[in-house]
């Protein structure tokens, strides 16, 4: 496994992919704990690793593969592999435009271990019921949508793992956007105002650019009410704080918010 880590950084996929190949070939039939581990662990990688290589119908298989042979496995080790392959069959799925299929595999990892307190099987769980709340949304069932999100935030909303914190996020900004979606601006505008309260001084890259969409948004929301003066302060608030940004996505929100504030700024 190191060999294919090595490989992984260097730069050589393939080579990590044989070395890969190579694992499940050797202990494909273990049933030692230790050597079951290192066949599910490989056939994720390996499924990781193909979806890389721009081959999503053989990465599919390897995690499609994994859940097969290990779906009643006890060990906590083997079952966070499980949750990992079906929350990644899921992205596979959804990118393969086959979304009923992607939501099967998010709800079953949730109806598995939605009662997992391993934290690495939580995090899973969380992941999948963001993911699920995404698709729904791109399958045009607005209520559906709002309700997985309004599920993650209420099971995972005091949470202090970074990892859980980050998926919290993510579902209170999509609220938002969905709440706009279903005509209802001031419940949308407190999901906004709720983001930055808690998490405004964020210095975590997924958090931050959480919080910029939440201020852009609020921004955008303030003006469909009527509210033009703190319109304009939500996207300078937005430039002042993130003008200097290089990530990608802050730029385009900065951009975003320059062309907004100018709209209504006087000449």
């Amino acid at each position: 496994m190191e060999e294919a880590e090595a490989s992984l950084k260097a730069g050589r996929p393939e080579e990590a992919l044989a070395a890969y190949e190579e694992v499940i070939a050797r202990f494909g039939d273990a049933t030692d704990p230790e050597g079951v581990v290192r066949v599910a662990r490989a056939l994720l990688n390996k499924g990781v690793v193909l979806g890389e290589l721009g081959r999503p119908e053989d990465a599919l298989a390897a995690y499609e593969e994994l859940i097969a042979r290990f779906r009643d496995a006890t060990d906590p080790e083997v079952a966070v592999w499980v949750a990992k392959a079906l929350v990644n069959k899921g992205f596979v799925l959804g990118e393969l435009g086959r979304p009923e299929g992607e939501l099967a595999a998010y709800e079953e990892l949730i109806a598995r271990f939605g009662d997992a307190t391993d934290p690495d099987l939580v995090v899973q769980v969380a992941r999948a019921l963001f993911a699920k709340g995404v698709g729904l949304g791109a399958l045009g069932r607005p209520q559906e949508e709002l309700a997985t999100y309004e599920e993650l935030i209420v099971r995972f909303g005091d949470a202090t793992d970074p990892n859980l914190v980050a998926e919290v996020v993510k579902a209170l900004v999509n609220r938002g956007v969905v709440l706009a979606e279903l005509g209802r601006p001031e419940e949308e505008l407190a999901a906004y105002e709720d983001v930055i309260a808690r998490f405004g001084d964020a210095t975590d890259p997924v958090l931050v650019v959480q919080v910029a969409r939440a201020l852009f948004n609020r921004g955008v929301v303030l003006g469909q009410l009527g509210r033009p003066g703190e319109e304009l302060a939500a996207y300078e608030d937005v430039i002042a704080r993130f003008g200097d940004a290089t990530d990608p996505g802050l730029v385009g929100i900065v951009a975003l918010a320059e062309e907004r504030r100018d709209g209504l700024v006087e000449p």
